[in-house]
């Protein structure tokens, strides 16, 4: 789990979602069955275990940003109501990855 370093200004719906909640466009790696791996775009809290951050995933992991902007813009009330609430979505809190 790393920063992504990309800037987020032009993803709108990404940028939102992160200042809704005070959270950062992160990106991983993801195996492949070829043994292979693959770099995954989501939006969470980084793992700082020096700080005692445990870190999280809040959307599903994409392949590509615009693949996660999507998933965010169709979302993004659901983000708006649970933010005024603090509620965090967690990854696994999706019924299905709609896009």
């Amino acid at each position: 789990m790393a920063h992504c370093k990309t800037d987020v200004s032009t993803f709108r719906g990404i940028k939102e979602v992160c200042e809704l909640y005070d959270l950062t466009l992160l990106t991983d790696l993801a195996g492949e069955l070829d043994g292979g791996f693959h770099i995954v775009y989501y939006i969470g809290q980084q793992r700082e275990l020096a700080a005692g951050l445990r870190g999280f995933e809040m959307t599903p992991c994409f392949d590509d940003l615009g693949a996660l902007e999507l998933f965010c813009q169709r979302h993004i009330e659901r983000f708006r109501q649970e933010s005024e609430y603090a509620v965090y979505p967690e990854a696994t809190s999706w019924e299905t990855v709609s896009l």
